[in-house]
């Protein structure tokens, strides 16, 4: 679609006649409230002469919480037995399927006096949680569950493989993967209190704080459509919006 826009230069703006029965009505869906200053907005209103009761439509898209519902995060488990040899140097290594190993990432933990395989797990744990964006870490004895961060089947491509140095230490892995991230359907959280969102809420506060400062009334309404209905009987929501 082409579009053309014409500013012409002007250092005041024009007075508009002012208009006691018509006004502007927004909705939270359209740039006019997602990329604008709600101030501006009700700003613009004012400047264009418009003085009746402003009307805001909250919209039927982005006005509500969402859930993934079934959606499952890939996880995977490194168990150690034995007993981890000082100064020698244990190894989680983290990857990508299809990628080379060159890209991986190396967690290394180096063996003190008086470790044991559930100290070693707990610091390996330690480590995961220590900025790592991809994946975090869960110690449970001498077990460490490893998560991914990426939501549902993104997560089933991280590799992951071990090295002990010993043969005193004993390191079995989940599999050569993380496994069992689930991909989920985004639906409209019908538990969520508040309804609305933290953005919607926050905007329409502001607005309507605007709005009352030009001396407008204004009122709100919401739609009966749901972009993110959930479509099953069991959801009970009596209309949601076409795909």
């Amino acid at each position: 679609m082409t579009f053309l826009e014409i500013a012409i230069v002007a250092t005041t703006l024009p007075t508009e006649t002012v208009e006691t029965k018509l006004a502007a009505a927004t909705d939270w869906d359209t740039n006019h409230s997602l990329a604008l200053a709600p101030e501006r907005t009700a700003g613009m209103i004012y400047s264009l002469g418009f003085r009746a009761r402003v009307n805001h439509y909250v919209g039927a898209l982005w006005f509500y919480e969402l859930n993934c519902v079934g959606q499952e995060y890939a996880s995977a488990t490194v168990t150690f037995s034995g007993s981890p040899d000082p100064n020698l140097i244990t190894q989680i290594i983290l990857g990508t399927t299809g990628q080379p190993a060159s890209t991986d990432t190396t967690i290394e933990h180096l063996n003190l006096i008086g470790d044991t395989t559930e100290t070693l797990a707990t610091a390996f744990a330690l480590q995961l949680n220590n900025g790592y964006t991809a994946v975090w870490g869960q110690a449970s004895g001498s077990q460490v569950t490893i998560y991914s961060r990426a939501m549902g089947s993104a997560g089933n491509a991280i590799t992951l493989a071990t090295s002990a140095n010993t043969t005193d230490l004993t390191i079995a892995i989940s599999g050569p993967t993380l496994s069992g991230g689930v991909d989920g359907n985004w639906y409209t959280d019908l538990e969520v209190i508040p309804r609305l969102n933290r953005a919607a809420r926050d905007w329409s506060q502001s607005y309507f704080t605007a709005l009352a400062g030009y001396g407008y009334d204004a009122t709100a309404s919401f739609s009966m459509e749901l972009g993110n209905g959930d479509p099953s009987a069991a959801a009970g929501i009596a209309q949601s919006l076409s795909r």
